[in-house]
């Protein structure tokens, strides 16, 4: 009941350097040319067949296909690899090597119920660590000595702002204490909903403080039924759609490009431009809406996506008709299981309603949509990963060029934007590029959602004009961090984002302001961190997710992730010196720019900021570890980290003191 172990290459299973043995025979398709046919249980097949008239290339059903043998044999068995490998037509290697990919797939039996403790950076900033291990605890303590739950240490789970939570059989439920296990599993055991009170399902949109801000996506986004087509209508609804129909394609784009829409997945790339980037003609080009959202500390695709699931379908289909694309895919991470039931929900009455499938309100543009579940990856946030998944492959990167508007999914011209970058057509549409790009700054046109978590009193999802001083956001809009403390440090765009200080607080939250100063808005997810937290345990919990996320395919982030972890163990255990510190700055230098993806970058940047800033510190950290081990040369360490009273020490992996845990607790709820 531990976190799921990587080799170096990315998958859980051994001997991938192996030579390969040229005596075996070539691998057989369960049921053709005379191989044994599995029997295969009818309910299954059914679904499997389901799933494959969906694609054009039935690999692409490997992922669904995999799950859906997963919930009916509670793992991937050999024999159930076997029966899927018959139905689809594929060899059992083949599903054997997607299997041992992705997190969420099994390959060894496991208990009935499933339990997703979140570790990464916002929920340890909030005492998730000593969650997982009470979850452990009282797991184990089963009366029969046979745990009934499969307790995972997991990396973000997109829910940052209940922290610290955990996903109990894909139900997420949050803030949590050590106090609530108890009734958690025994919810859990007997059937009920658990802990009905603090099921995400539930929460309302962060509170702003200030109620004459413009927004556009949040709007009134807590309306009872919003994510019903009957609401979503009521509310003007798909009428954007109707506007946009009665337009060219070629107007359609142009309104794209006044508006200025920068991407709002992390590259910040102009929407327009992307689109106009498509090549025209009567090839098949396809749209995929990026929703693997794994950057840690970003959750608002998540909340867009429950809470408004038909905004993102509007603007799918708007964008669809720009691009000329004629199919489309929402590729949305296997964690997010509520989620993605809403959004297949949509999917059915909008299709039903006219608004997808064969020509769209008699419009002659036709649009088909496939939501598409992962299995738990980061690296398929990658774009190019996500299309080697979304052909039922391992999500390993692609080289690039070309690029995916050029050769993309299944090798055609393809259009890739995040779920709030879609969700954003229709409001454009509606308003008109030209009023559109009036919102926020010159270089940062509209508003932006921004996702806030870490130590700060109200955490969650704030749209914002871009361009609003970043204190404002921080303090004004998220409380700031709780009473008594300052901000030490805080990562403007999610965790691969280079980390800045309180001294930065008043820089624009815009792209060119943050690259500016040294650092980018990324995915636009705010994580804060107080000075109650020594900056070495932040690293840590950084460097570790991306070594662990790492697929292993390029040699400077497989071998560059593992050997930063190892070279902050050192600090932390007294065996590093100030020149290590230079070796690691310039191992980060070496890693960023040097990748098949940025996965590798993602780790370098934040972990390079944290040693340029907090040098002092990190020196002063290394004498401490040397004093506790009573090595020479510590002498001066009494005061080595006076900075962290022992009151309210905060460390990234453990949790405060009582108190101090009860008092961001009550934040949390606010």
């Amino acid at each position: 009941m531990t976190e799921v172990p990587r080799f170096a290459h990315g998958s859980r299973v051994p001997g991938w350097d192996a030579a390969v043995d040229l005596e075996k025979d070539p691998a057989e398709i369960p049921g053709v040319g005379g191989s044994p046919s599995p029997e295969v249980p009818e309910g299954l097949r059914a679904e499997i067949e389901g799933h494959l008239a969906l694609y054009p290339d039935r690999h692409s059903a490997a992922l669904p296909a995999l799950a859906a043998a997963q919930r009916m044999y509670g793992w991937c068995s050999p024999e159930a690899i076997e029966q899927v490998a018959c139905v689809m037509r594929v060899t059992p290697a083949y599903l054997d090597s997607v299997t041992t990919f992705y997190d969420m797939l099994e390959t060894s039996p496991v208990p009935r119920h499933s339990v997703y403790v979140c570790t990464n950076i916002s929920c340890s900033l909030c005492g998730a660590d000593e969650l997982f291990a009470a979850i452990q605890r009282a797991a184990d303590e089963a009366p029969d000595g046979a745990s009934e739950f499969n307790v995972r240490s997991f990396e973000c789970l997109g829910a940052c702002d209940i922290a610290p939570m955990a996903s109990v059989d894909g139900v997420y439920v949050g803030p949590l204490t050590a106090g609530d296990v108890p009734q958690l599993l025994d919810d859990a055991r007997a059937g009920r909903p658990v802990l009905p009170d603090r099921q995400l399902a539930r929460r309302p949109v962060a509170a702003d403080a200030r109620a004459e801000r413009r927004t556009l996506l949040l709007t009134d986004i807590d309306e009872p039924g919003l994510c019903t087509l009957d609401v979503y209508e009521r509310r003007g609804g798909y009428q954007s759609l109707r506007k946009a129909l009665q337009m060219t394609p070629e107007e359609v784009l142009e309104q794209l490009k006044s508006s200025g829409l920068r991407g709002r997945g992390g590259a910040g790339f102009a929407m327009g431009t992307k689109v106009s980037f498509l090549p025209k003609g009567a090839r098949e080009k396809y749209l995929v809406c990026n929703a693997d959202e794994s950057e840690p500390g970003t959750f608002k695709d998540r909340e867009l996506m429950q809470k408004t699931p038909h905004s993102l379908l509007e603007g799918i289909v708007i964008a669809s008709y720009a691009a000329g694309t004629g199919r489309a895919f929402v590729y949305i991470r296997g964690e997010y299981v509520l989620q993605a039931d809403i959004l297949d929900e949509a999917l059915r009455e909008a299709r039903a309603a006219g608004y997808l499938g064969e020509d769209v309100l008699g419009s002659g543009h036709s649009v088909s949509l496939v939501v598409h579940r992962g299995a738990g990856a980061y690296i398929c946030g990658e774009e190019t990963g996500l299309l080697d998944s979304l052909e039922g492959k391992r999500g390993n990167p692609r080289l690039k060029p070309p690029f995916p508007a050029i050769q993309g999914l299944y090798q055609g011209p393809t259009l890739i934007n995040n779920v709030e970058t879609l969700s954003t057509v229709p409001s454009i549409i509606a308003m008109g590029g030209g009023e559109y790009a009036k919102l926020g700054v010159e270089t940062s046109t509209g508003t932006k959602v921004v996702s806030v978590s870490g130590h700060v009193k109200r955490p969650g999802n704030y749209e914002v004009e871009l361009g609003i001083p970043s204190r404002e956001i921080i303090y004004g809009l998220a409380g700031g961090p709780p009473d008594g403390r300052k901000v030490k440090c805080w990562f403007p765009g999610g965790s691969s984002a280079p980390v800045l200080k309180a001294e930065d607080l008043d820089i624009p939250y815009d792209f060119n302001s943050l690259a500016q100063a040294g650092s980018m808005l990324g995915s636009g997810a705010i994580i804060v961190v107080d000075d109650s937290t020594p900056i070495l345990e932040v690293a840590m919990k950084v460097a570790k997710f991306y070594r662990h996320e790492s697929c292993g395919k390029c040699t400077p982030c497989r071998e560059g992730t593992n050997w930063t972890v190892k070279m902050l163990e050192r600090i932390d255990e007294g065996e590093a010196t100030p020149m290590d510190l230079d070796i690691m700055a310039s191992v980060q230098e070496h890693i960023i720019g040097n990748c098949l993806c940025v996965l590798g970058d993602a780790m370098a940047m934040p972990i390079g900021s944290i040693l340029a800033k907090f040098r002092e510190e990190l020196e002063a950290h290394m004498e401490d570890a040397r004093a506790r081990r009573g090595l020479s040369g510590a002498g001066a360490s009494g005061a080595a980290l006076a900075a962290y009273p022992a009151a309210g020490h905060t460390p990234v992996g453990g949790a405060p003191p009582a108190g101090a845990q009860a008092g961001r607790r009550g934040a949390l709820d606010a």
